[in-house]
């Protein structure tokens, strides 16, 4: 298996988009957002683990499977009240439940897709949520013509029924895959509905006044820039 390099939020994304969620959802807790992206990797992680039957691992092993220093887990590990451990091993069952309490991110929680393009389709369809706990039970998108020919068995509405529908389905966690000229008023209509965390894909910066709503702004152009520096430091000239 080859290591994980955790250089970006797009690379958190490509492991699983659920992270997100996680992270947008609990910042409020006192952990640096650094350490709560690789503790919601080594939740994934432990559950890979648990299907393969493996029952006892340790901070170095988590950290070759992750491409992450074994001084890394264990300081992120800190921020989490005692962790218990057999000698120099974790159980891992007991580890990721102990992470999934401590986190929230064991609940199941409701989540819905802004921006029905190919890139918000994609996503709507992805069949990996409903195995991390979180369940899309809605689409949205300004282009009629979208909502009515696009096959999902999710429900599809538009865009302007945005607050109704967040409220009314007890949705708290939204993707926003719609132009930049769209985001905005896409933000706000989720968050007058009562969304507490979005992704957000739109190229645009997306301005809220309020501490109880979590972004996470994901900027493909962005990462390509910073794994070409990463990649450019490696290269002879």
């Amino acid at each position: 298996m080859y290591p994980v390099k955790n250089f970006t939020s797009f690379n958190i994304f490509l492991l699983t988009i659920s992270q997100h969620f996680a992270i947008n959802h609990f910042m409020k807790i006192e952990i640096p957002k650094p350490s709560l992206s690789r503790i919601c990797m080594v939740y994934n992680l432990l559950g890979e683990l648990e299907n393969e039957g493996v029952t006892l691992i340790s901070s170095n092993e988590i950290g070759a499977r992750l491409g992450l220093g074994a001084h890394s887990i264990r300081k992120d590990f800190s921020f989490l009240t005692e962790i218990g451990n057999s000698g120099a091993k974790y159980d891992v069952s007991n580890l990721r439940a102990h992470i999934g309490r401590e986190l929230k991110i064991n609940r199941k929680r409701k989540a819905c897709i802004a921006g029905l393009g190919r890139l918000g389709s994609a996503i709507l369809n992805y069949d990996m949520f409903s195995h991390s706990g979180y369940e899309i039970v809605a689409g949205f998108d300004s282009n009629i013509n979208i909502i009515e020919t696009l096959k999902t068995n999710i429900r599809l509405f538009p865009a302007y029924q945005i607050p109704d529908i967040v409220k009314n389905e007890g949705i708290e966690l939204a993707v926003i895959a719609v132009p930049a000229d769209a985001a905005q008023l896409t933000a706000e209509r989720l968050i007058t509905g009562g969304i507490r965390g979005i992704v957000n894909f739109s190229p645009s910066v997306i301005k809220i006044n309020s501490d109880s709503v979590f972004i996470s702004n994901i900027d493909v152009v962005k990462e390509f820039q910073v794994l070409s520096a990463f990649m450019g430091l490696n290269e002879e000239d």
